[in-house]
């Protein structure tokens, strides 16, 4: 059986020992700034970006999130490398009930990629706990979305929180 790949070349397995890698290295990194997750974010390496998004990540749930996680982490929605990209979903969707309007901004742009990992991504991630939490507010737009844009009607249809 051959392994699957993912957008950045890597197969499963290995996006999921580099993911391990940062967690732990994360969790044996000492206090850190936001200037020093900006500055690995900002990284060539996906390593090094991977780290920034763990490290955010460890704040978060230690209850020390920053807002300037959310922008940190949007920009990395857009990565080449998939881990760092579905990471950085992740770890925007933890705003979800602080700035639904800017989530649903996300889910706009993105949501309309080329890249079907890119809009199963931000359907699975993003839309999905989206209309879950703010159905009344989100639907209605995301339903006139998905009239214009065939590439979105198809992120629609894989989110979980439109069927049901």
């Amino acid at each position: 059986m051959t392994a699957m790949k993912n957008k950045s070349g890597d197969d499963d397995a290995l996006s999921m020992e580099r993911l391990r890698n940062a967690e732990a290295e994360a969790d044996r990194f000492g206090p850190v700034s936001i200037a020093q997750i900006r500055k690995l974010a900002m990284s060539r390496s996906p390593v090094e970006r991977l780290l920034a998004i763990k490290l955010m990540d460890r704040e978060i749930y230690a209850g020390k999130a920053d807002p300037a996680y959310f922008s940190i982490g949007e920009s990395l929605i857009g990565d080449g490398d998939n881990t760092c990209r579905w990471q950085a979903l992740i770890l925007v969707g933890e705003f979800l009930t602080e700035c639904p309007d800017d989530i649903w901004r996300i889910v706009e742009k993105y949501g309309q990629s080329e890249e079907e990992d890119m809009r199963a991504g931000v359907a699975c991630v993003l839309l999905e706990h989206l209309l879950e939490h703010f159905r009344d507010r989100y639907k209605e737009r995301a339903e006139e979305l998905a009239r214009v844009s065939t590439s979105f009607a198809h992120t629609l249809s894989m989110s979980w929180g439109f069927c049901h």
